[in-house]
């Protein structure tokens, strides 16, 4: 229940969320400046007039109008039951309330008092979310009182989809006239107008209105309706042989809703009497002359897929027969061999419920709209109202003096302190703000603090990667933990290849640490792609030395030189001599090493034809070249195409400088994806040529769940890469 503070003075703890804490002020006598007398106990209940002023009309007027409640200490409130009044408050304060089938009267009917449209809506949620076949008729029977549109809609659905069902049950008698009278008014449902009328005999029996009576059968008598589901016509030529039972089977996967089926009649006789199974229909035959059809129905029956199932029927007295032969149906999805059964839509429609609830039909609306300067909109939504208190001088009690232009911005306490320990000691500490009007905030310009407070008042924020760090800084100040998870999940989502560089250097002010380690993930494993963004240039050097300190990095120390030559160039003023020891450093790479085994040959062929076989793709960094040579410079053109679209060609220069081994030269470019089951090729030139180069036969990889599979116009496939540079894409 929402008597959280028990009435005494409880002060707030931090450890959970805003919403917690503006529960646990529930007549909390902190900080409160309204007392309820409720109920026939006249139980005190504590309350803060801007929650109530701001969730409802009501308590504006109340608290802002010419009437002894806005001046006295404490308010008689005695139509209402504590709890009910608590469980009220609580949704003013939270927006959370315990509704159950025992209090939704009565909160209704306060809810209406105090004009809380959004509870009435939370009332007619509930009350359709509870609709079940066991419920409906009593559901629908008190929704005369409450009138809510989309329970109205959601009941009669079930009604009339099998109305058999609820005309049996024993709530059918205790339903009253106006609910029986709109289920009778229905267009469609799927019943005959004898079975209304043997309804109607039924609940007759529990009401002697008789002139309410006379309308219910005039009703039934002239409305016109049709069934409310379809009809699944059966075809095939005529015959006049005996009828036998009729087996049949579902033959599609489709589960079908059985709620009747029609029987062919051909009888001189004027009253038929049609037995199936325990189900006996009275059929008044009005044509003699031909073929009728009687359209009979029961309690659905739920028909699922290849089971059997048989329908048999006792006619009587004997007619003359009339049958179809060898029946068929004609359904795109239903496969079935039986006449005339009626199934309901294989399509259903439901309407947005944005659209059927209609709040307009339940609540009265007051002749005018109260929009005092500065103060609050009651044709609005109430979190539209919670955001409109932001600056708003209507029941402000502290202003704020915000930036180097002392931009005024106003607010009140009771918000601030519920959302922040950190308020909540400027206010009742002794310091000099909790006694002054007007507090001076410098470190943070308007825009941002207006954000800050936007959280503060109704849990929203508008985080752009140009205003999350900044945000976050004050979060941390102000204690808001809530507002600091959330920045930090912005961040983490919204980090990207665009814009981390930035980011990154915008860190600079604060070094958070997981902005850091995010941003160096991205960065160091596809470095090369980074070192030709245009934010690469106008990093700041301190950011420069994070990145080439880095101990795990998908480039080569030549690579790096190359990147802070280009950096130089945009920086000339810029001292890097320790830059360059940075890069010096021994470090390895940030991805795996994928080894190729086989046998060594010589070979002129250097192109590699691959595809991959694993569950994800692969991010691919560089690879390893086989080096023979007597060169001390080789110069290498790596080409890598995917069928016959070239994904990248580069050209790396390799100083050989052990001319009598075998060495392996390590290239790394910017990052490629390779998706498996698509085809590959890595076509590789040397300059100066080499002749005949070291390579190894039949290459295999050793990997517990990774495949590569290879393709060579040659008996024997050779490879003169040595190794791939790879990591797997994280779905």
């Amino acid at each position: 229940m929402a008597n959280q503070g028990q009435g005494q003075r409880a002060m707030l703890e931090y450890g959970g969320s805003t919403s917690e804490r503006k529960q646990f002020m529930v007549n909390n006598e902190f900080m409160s400046d309204v007392v309820f007398v409720v109920g026939q106990q006249k139980e005190r209940i504590y309350a803060h007039k801007l929650f109530l002023i701001t969730a409802s009309e009501y308590f504006y007027a109340m608290f802002n109008g010419n009437f002894k409640e806005s001046t006295a200490e404490a308010i008689v409130v005695e139509d209402v039951e504590p709890k009910i009044f608590l469980e009220i408050l609580r949704f003013v304060y939270c927006g959370k309330v315990d509704l159950t089938f025992d209090n939704i009267h009565e909160i209704y009917i306060h809810s209406r008092k105090y004009m809380l449209m959004e509870l009435l809506s939370m009332a007619s949620n509930f009350l359709e979310k509870s609709i079940e076949s066991e419920n409906v008729l009593k559901i629908f029977t008190q929704n005369r009182f409450y009138g809510f549109q989309f329970v109205d809609e959601k009941c009669l659905r079930l009604i009339r989809n099998n109305p058999l069902l609820y005309f049996n049950h024993e709530d059918f008698g205790l339903i009253d006239y106006e609910s029986l009278r709109l289920i009778f008014e229905s267009k469609r449902i799927n019943c005959t107008d004898d079975q209304l009328m043997g309804a109607l005999d039924v609940w007759e029996k529990s009401h002697k209105d008789k002139d309410n009576i006379d309308k219910l059968k005039a009703i039934i008598k002239n409305y016109k309706r049709r069934y409310d589901c379809d009809k699944l016509r059966l075809f095939g030529p005529s015959s006049c042989s005996e009828p036998n039972d009729f087996g049949f089977s579902i033959t599609s996967d489709t589960i079908v809703h059985m709620f009747g089926i029609g029987v062919f009649i051909k009888s001189v006789a004027k009253v038929i009497s049609i037995e199936i199974g325990c189900d006996l229909f009275e059929y008044e035959n009005e044509n003699f002359l031909t073929v009728d059809v009687a359209n009979l129905f029961f309690e659905e029956i739920v028909l699922r897929p290849h089971d059997r199932y048989k329908i048999s029927l006792n006619i009587t007295p004997t007619s003359e027969p009339f049958t179809i032969q060898n029946p068929k149906i004609h359904h795109d999805r239903i496969k079935m061999s039986i006449s005339n059964v009626l199934c309901p839509s294989i399509t259903s429609h439901r309407m947005d419920s944005q659209n059927l609830i209609k709040m307009l039909s339940v609540v009265e609306q007051s002749p005018f709209t109260l929009d005092p300067p500065n103060g609050l909109r009651y044709d609005t939504p109430f979190a539209k109202r919670q955001e409109s208190l932001i600056n708003n001088q209507f029941q402000s009690d502290v202003t704020f003096l915000v930036g180097e232009k002392r931009t005024p911005i106003y607010s009140h306490k009771l918000l601030l302190i519920v959302a922040s320990e950190y308020f909540n000691a400027m206010f009742n500490g002794n310091f000099r703000e909790s006694q002054s009007a007007e507090i001076e905030v410098s470190d943070v310009e308007p825009e941002i603090f207006l954000e800050i407070l936007r959280f503060i008042y109704c849990g929203k924020v508008r985080l752009t990667i140009e205003n999350v760090l900044e945000i976050y800084v004050h979060a941390q100040k102000y204690m808001l933990n809530e507002l600091r998870r959330r920045t930090i999940r912005f961040l983490e989502k919204h980090i990207d290849s665009d814009n981390v560089l930035k980011i990154f250097a915008q860190n600079r002010l604060y070094e958070f640490s997981f902005i850091n380690d995010k941003c160096l993930t991205l960065i160091r494993k596809n470095p090369l792609t980074y070192f030709h963004h245009e934010d690469f240039y106008a990093l700041d050097r301190k950011s420069l030395e994070i990145i080439f300190s880095s101990k795990k990095i998908n480039c080569t120390d030549e690579q790096l030189f190359q990147a802070l030559r280009d950096w130089k160039k945009s920086n000339e003023s810029e001292y890097v001599n320790d830059l360059q020891a940075a890069i010096s450093a021994k470090r390895s790479y940030n991805c795996s090493k994928l080894r190729f085994f086989g046998n060594m040959s010589m070979a002129g062929h250097t192109e590699l034809k691959f595809s991959i076989d694993y569950t994800h793709s692969l991010a691919f960094f560089g690879i390893g070249v086989f080096i023979k040579s007597t060169d001390s410079v080789v110069s290498i053109e790596v080409e890598i195409s995917e069928n016959l679209e070239i994904l990248g060609r580069h050209r790396f220069d390799y100083e050989n400088r052990d001319h009598s081994a075998v060495n392996v030269a390590n290239l790394f470019f910017e990052e490629l994806t390779l998706k498996p089951d698509e085809w590959y090729t890595i076509a590789i030139k040397f300059s100066p040529t080499q002749g005949d180069c070291f390579t190894i036969t039949n290459p295999q990889i050793c990997h517990d769940k990774l495949r590569l599979y290879f393709d060579n116009n040659y008996s024997t496939i050779r490879s003169v890469v040595s190794h791939f540079y790879c990591d797997e894409v994280k779905k």
